[in-house]
């Protein structure tokens, strides 16, 4: 679990961080130094958990089941449902307009840099280990969209 202290900030020093946060990931061009900046900012647990919720985020607008994703990704019916809420009430929109990008410009064949750094580094895309059926997984979910 995430500790945050009990202290409040004041509202105009949380403003202020938070925009040099924001500025600073603005400026992050690649992804090596995008990854470096995740790694020395973000704990293991912190990674693990951005990038699920943002798999879920992923694999809930492409309209996987509850049950896909929580054997995929090892989450509970729960979590899915809590960032499911989130979704139909268009807190998510920006993160689904920029899905829908990489997916078309992965369609013509050109790829949207900034995302894609962003989505390689949070997502951790390491190849699964080598071996027969190391794709299965893919391949379940493609036959379960076409069988939708």
């Amino acid at each position: 679990m995430v500790y945050v202290s009990k202290k409040p900030l004041k509202q105009k020093t949380l403003i202020r961080i938070s925009d040099m946060l924001i500025a600073h990931i603005a400026n992050i061009q690649t992804k090596p130094k995008a990854e470096k900046f995740l790694n020395e900012i973000l704990t293991e647990s912190e990674k693990i958990m951005l990038a699920k919720r943002f798999a879920i985020i992923a694999m809930l607008s492409k309209n996987q089941s509850y049950t896909t994703i929580s054997r995929i990704l090892k989450v509970t019916p729960r979590t899915i449902a809590k960032i499911n809420t989130n979704l139909q009430a268009g807190d998510f929109d920006f993160i689904i307009s920029q899905l829908q990008i990489i997916t078309k410009s992965t369609k013509t064949g050109k790829m949207s840099d900034g995302f894609s750094i962003w989505l390689d580094i949070v997502l951790g895309m390491k190849l699964p280990p080598r071996g027969k059926g190391r794709w299965k997984f893919l391949d379940e979910i493609e036959q379960k969209k076409k069988s939708s």
